[in-house]
């Protein structure tokens, strides 16, 4: 803060937007959200407007996850939403899908994907890597979230596919698993006599893309354990 305070008496006493960005963020992190609140706030006052929409208001609401205060984050939302100059963006949406799988709220966390499909903001590949990460019952979540984007048509980083295949493998969900790699599901990508061993029947090019995409995504995942492993 001292710093941020030097800065800005060099320039005039302009507020320096990144630095104190950077500061409410950390004070979250330090699990000091009055102190957030109280920097955010003094930018309201010396800008003499609300900065919705910015860096500064997506500080804030990383902040509160940060602190495990999960309220406060909805509370800043439904602030927000009531300016009129307010877009919803993944940016806020994002880091409250984190705390909302971190705290185990299914109910929000659901309310969240709603709102990000009325506003046609894309949240998949950050919801099933948080999804993922949280497991319980955000994996089936995160299992139906990646099986729509792939019906249509959108193609999900790899690592947060992987992220899910590996913690439903973990959960011993094996025909979650089995559904995100596209291994098996309404379609299956297997003609029946191939699926149960016989020799009849040929792979279509479309039921080759699938296979080499569960294999791509096997790979991954094997590559993530190595990688487990290396670090401990």
């Amino acid at each position: 803060e001292s710093l941020c305070d030097e800065a800005e008496a060099r320039q005039g006493g302009r507020p320096h937007l990144s630095m104190r960005v950077a500061l409410i963020r950390a004070c979250g992190a330090a699990e000091q959200l009055p102190r957030a609140f109280t920097t955010y706030r003094g930018l309201e006052e010396r800008l003499g407007r609300k900065p919705p929409g910015g860096q500064p208001a997506l500080a804030l609401l990383s902040a509160c996850v940060s602190a495990g205060e999960l309220d406060s984050g909805f509370d800043v939302l439904e602030e927000l939403r009531g300016c009129n100059d307010f877009v919803v963006k993944a940016g806020a949406l994002t880091p409250l899908l984190r705390g909302c799988a971190e705290q185990g709220d299914v109910p929000r966390a659901k309310w969240l994907l709603k709102l990000a499909k009325e506003a046609r903001v894309e949240v998949s590949a950050a919801a099933v890597r948080e999804f993922a990460r949280a497991g319980g019952p955000f994996l089936s979540m995160g299992a139906s979230i990646a099986c729509e984007a792939r019906r249509e048509g959108q193609r999900l980083p790899l690592g947060s596919t992987t992220k899910l295949v590996r913690a439903c493998l973990l959960a011993g969900d094996a025909a979650a698993a089995a559904e995100v790699l596209r291994i098996t599901d309404g379609d299956d990508p297997l003609p029946s006599r191939q699926r149960e061993g016989g020799n009849g029947g040929t792979a279509s090019a479309a039921d080759a893309e699938s296979l080499d995409s569960a294999f791509e995504l096997l790979h991954s995942v094997v590559r993530q354990e190595y990688q487990a492993a290396g670090a401990e």
